[in-house]
């Protein structure tokens, strides 16, 4: 089996920045412990230089199990950017802070390797391999604040589900094997298509989707989310609230492209059960969050509703919504981490993520206050913000596709959000605070230069998406050629 390292250049820049990391932290001293932050940020710097000068690369190796193309590398940037930006902001965390960071670091990387290898998957055991590589050190990341009782809470019932999730996976995957023969993701789609196994290959896709289901947080598989969410240190639920769903909607799309010539064959439409896993989704993420008091757990169920936007574009089973779905990704990694990063913030100064402890921001840190709303009125899709951009594009394909539905429940909902972000924006701006209660919210130089990038993108893309736009497309229209 011949192996091209060219194509496996940015992983191994990741893997080998993440074992330097951890070797490193045991040979130099505390007081260079920083040394560790930039090397950090330095390796996931340069995999992203080396992600978009293979952009326009289109190869397989490892006998086809490792797939490179634009897609690809499209996904992999919203990979090494959640964690460059959430790196940046890592230093500002209450909980990581008073731990030793070298770990951490290198989870995260690990983590985002693993991630990568799984967006690179051809096959069923790539991506296993990929998925489980990611998984374990994030289960690890969210209990990483071993000190704090929510966190350990956190990082047990990620591992519990998450390994209960993996072994429905993989007995989907198995089934899939036993049908068709093979582990190739190309070859079983040839060979649903010659299959007279009908209701065993919805059988066997049905079980697939399910284990699949809980690692992109679609309702009823979404249990695990808020209180990971809200008890993991809040960077890594930054992370979380991108890369989770990122990796298990890419595998889908993936799968769903090979596979649907044999589904059209076997008369198989998996849209009405997408469908309604979309309005699921986005009415409980919605409405469930209207009643949380809990900044953090607020952004989780929002992060849910998110994922239901982000189906309407799988549903729609067109090139435009796989494109649709590229653009939403790279708009939500902005204005996620971005409102997850003020949460940073605002606890490390205050000590806690509830409602009562944005009170007065505006007068405390305006800088932060003005950050938060335009991610927050971002998220709930207002122009002329990047929000807006991603949810056209959503809702737009839905209605060119006549998915009336998802297109009218996508816009309630996010009418409905806006009510649980106002309750934010109140806090900060609008209710009074005593004098005592006006203390300093400092930040680090880090948690600045990543603020400002990413308040930057969120307007920035909003006001001219178009080189995101065309980013997307191509992507998508040279994946699909090929």
């Amino acid at each position: 089996m011949n192996v091209d390292f060219e194509l496996l250049i940015p992983e191994l820049v990741i893997l080998l920045v993440a074992f330097a990391v951890l070797v490193l932290d045991f040979l130099i001293s505390e007081e260079r412990k920083k040394l560790l932050w930039w090397l950090t940020l330095c390796g996931t710097g340069l995999a992203v230089i080396l992600t978009i000068r293979a952009w326009p690369t289109s190869a397989t190796t490892l006998s086809g199990a490792f797939v490179l193309d634009p897609f690809v590398s499209a996904i992999k940037l919203v990979f090494l950017l959640a964690a460059f930006l959430v790196t940046l902001t890592t230093l500002d965390s209450r909980l990581l802070t008073r731990l030793n960071l070298g770990e951490y670091y290198s989870l995260l990387l690990l983590a985002t390797f693993g991630f990568m290898v799984l967006t690179s998957a051809g096959d069923l055991i790539m991506i296993f391999i990929g998925l489980e590589m990611a998984s374990i050190p994030c289960y690890v990341l969210a209990g990483y604040a071993y000190e704090d009782l929510k966190s350990n809470e956190a990082g047990i019932k990620y591992f519990l589900l998450g390994a209960f999730s993996s072994a429905i996976l993989l007995y989907g995957m198995s089934f899939l094997y036993g049908l068709c023969g093979s582990t190739f993701l190309g070859e079983i789609g040839l060979a649903i298509g010659q299959s007279s196994q009908k209701f065993l290959v919805m059988g066997a896709f049905g079980v697939f989707l399910a284990g699949l289901a809980f690692k992109m947080t679609v309702v009823p598989f979404h249990m695990w989310v808020p209180d990971t969410y809200e008890g993991s240190p809040t960077p890594v639920a930054a992370f979380f609230s991108v890369v989770s769903k990122t990796a298990g909607l890419v595998v889908l799309i993936r799968v769903l492209a090979y596979f649907k010539q044999g589904f059209v064959a076997l008369d198989i439409d998996w849209t009405l059960v997408l469908s309604v896993l979309s309005v699921l989704t986005m009415l409980v993420g919605t409405i469930v969050g209207v009643v949380q008091t809990n900044v953090k757990r607020l952004l989780a169920y929002s992060s849910i509703a998110h994922v239901g936007y982000l189906l309407i574009g799988i549903c729609a089973g067109t090139r435009v919504g796989i494109e649709s779905i590229v653009i939403y990704l790279f708009v939500y990694l902005f204005m996620s981490i971005g409102a997850f990063s003020v949460v940073t913030a605002v606890s490390r100064a205050t000590g806690g993520e509830e409602l009562k402890h944005f009170r007065g921001l505006n007068r405390k840190s305006p800088v932060l206050a003005a950050a938060m709303a335009i991610f927050l009125i971002s998220l709930t899709g207002i122009p002329p913000l990047a929000g807006f951009i991603g949810k056209f594009f959503i809702f737009a394909v839905a209605i060119e596709e006549q998915l009336y539905t998802l297109a009218v429940v996508g816009v309630l909902t996010s009418v409905v959000s806006l009510f649980y972000y106002c309750k934010i924006l109140k806090a900060m701006y609008f209710t009074d605070v005593e004098e005592s209660e006006l203390g300093p919210v400092s930040t680090s130089p880090g948690m600045r230069v990543g603020l400002v990038t990413m308040t930057f993108f969120t307007l920035a893309l909003g006001l001219y998406p178009v080189p995101l736009v065309e980013i997307a497309r191509n992507s998508v229209t040279l994946w699909l050629g090929n």
